[in-house]
C-alpha cells in the first residue's frame, strides 16, 4: 500500500485511569480478548486500545487528552505507543490528567521536562507547536488544553455567569483540581481560554507566513464547535463547559485538521476546508462504545 500524504491517528479521552489497577469490576468479553491480545503482543502497551493496526500506517498519534491521571502516566502511556508504533506521538492535556489534584502548572512543567527527555518520541503541547518532518513533507501540530470561554448557549453576561455556576457546581473538575496554588474555578479556565485562543491566532498566522506550505494540525481537549455536544445534551447550562464556538475562527484560520476530545461523542466532519474529528473512547467498564473503539487515521 502506498501512502504520500500525512496520516495522523487519532485518540482521545482514552481514561487509561479505569483499566490500569485491575481493569473493569465487570468486564465484557470484548475487554478480556483486547488484555489478552496486549498481553500476546510484544511491547504493546498494557494498558489502552488495541493498537496493531497503527504500526507502519501512522505518521504522527495524537492524543487529545484525557488519557490517564497524573504525570508518569501520561507519559508513560505515550511513550510505549511511541515505541511500539514507530511514530512520535503529541499529547495535550485534559482535565482528568490532574484529578489526582496536582496543580496545572506543576504538570505541564513536569510534562515538559519528560517531553524534552523522550529523544522526540513525545510531545507534551499546552500553547505550544512541533514541527514533524513526514517523507520530506512538514506538519506543524499545535496544541492547547483549550477550556472554554462559557459562551456557547449565549455572550450575554447573565448567560455566561450561568453556565459557569453550573459548571461550578457540579463538575468534579472544580473540586479536585488545582491552578497556581489555589482552587481551580471557572474565571480560572475562561482567562485560560482566552490565552489559548489567542496564542492559535498568533501561531497559524506565523505558520503561514513562515512555511505556507506546511500542513497545520490543531489538537484541543474542549471542543471548538456546538457539534461537538451530543444532540441530547444540547442546550443544556453544562454544555457550555464542553465546547466552545469558534467555526468562524476555524473557516478564517484554514487548518487542515482539528481534534479534540471531553464530550464523549464523535465527530467527523468537515467545515470548510478543514476535517474536524473527535475520536474518544471512554469509561471501560462503564460506557458501552468503549468495546467497539478504534483509533481513527486521518490522511492529509
Amino acid at each position: 500500500m502506498t501512502n504520500t500524504g500525512i496520516r495522523i491517528a487519532v485518540m482521545s479521552d482514552l481514561h487509561n485511569e479505569f483499566e490500569r489497577t485491575r481493569g473493569p469490576d465487570q468486564p465484557s468479553g470484548a475487554w478480556l480478548e483486547l488484555l489478552r491480545r496486549r498481553r500476546r503482543e510484544p511491547g504493546h502497551p498494557v494498558v489502552g486500545p488495541w493498537l496493531g493496526d497503527l504500526r507502519g500506517e501512522c505518521d504522527v498519534v495524537v492524543l487529545a487528552g484525557d488519557t490517564d491521571v497524573g504525570t508518569r502516566h501520561v507519559h508513560a502511556y505515550a511513550d510505549a505507543v511511541s515505541r511500539y508504533v514507530g511514530a512520535p506521538v503529541v499529547v495535550v492535556m485534559g482535565n482528568h490528567e490532574c484529578y489526582d489534584r496536582s496543580d496545572i502548572l506543576d504538570f505541564q512543567r513536569e510534562m515538559r521536562e519528560l517531553s524534552d527527555a523522550s529523544a522526540g518520541r513525545v510531545r507534551f503541547l499546552e500553547n505550544r507547536s512541533t514541527e514533524i518532518e513526514v517523507r520530506g513533507r512538514f506538519v506543524q501540530v499545535l496544541g492547547a488544553t483549550l477550556w472554554t470561554d462559557f459562551e456557547l448557549l449565549g455572550e450575554t453576561e447573565g448567560t455566561i455567569t450561568r453556565s459557569m455556576y453550573e459548571a461550578n457546581s457540579t463538575m468534579t473538575d472544580y473540586r479536585r483540581i488545582r491552578y497556581g496554588g489555589e482552587a481551580l474555578n471557572p474565571e480560572i479556565t475562561r482567562q485560560l481560554h482566552s490565552v489559548s485562543r489567542a496564542w492559535l491566532a498568533y501561531e497559524i498566522a506565523r505558520v503561514r507566513a513562515n512555511d505556507p506550505d506546511s500542513a497545520i494540525v490543531v489538537a484541543t481537549h474542549h471542543a471548538p464547535t456546538p457539534d461537538a455536544i451530543r444532540p441530547s445534551s444540547s442546550g443544556e447550562w453544562i454544555s457550555a463547559a464542553y465546547a466552545s464556538d469558534m467555526r468562524a475562527e476555524i473557516e478564517s484560520w484554514r487548518p487542515d485538521l482539528w481534534c479534540w476530545g471531553h464530550a464523549h461523542y464523535g465527530v467527523d466532519d468537515d467545515l470548510g476546508t478543514t476535517r474536524l474529528i473527535s475520536n474518544p473512547r471512554g469509561y471501560v467498564g462503564i460506557e458501552p462504545s468503549v468495546d467497539r473503539f478504534r483509533p481513527v487515521v486521518v490522511e492529509l
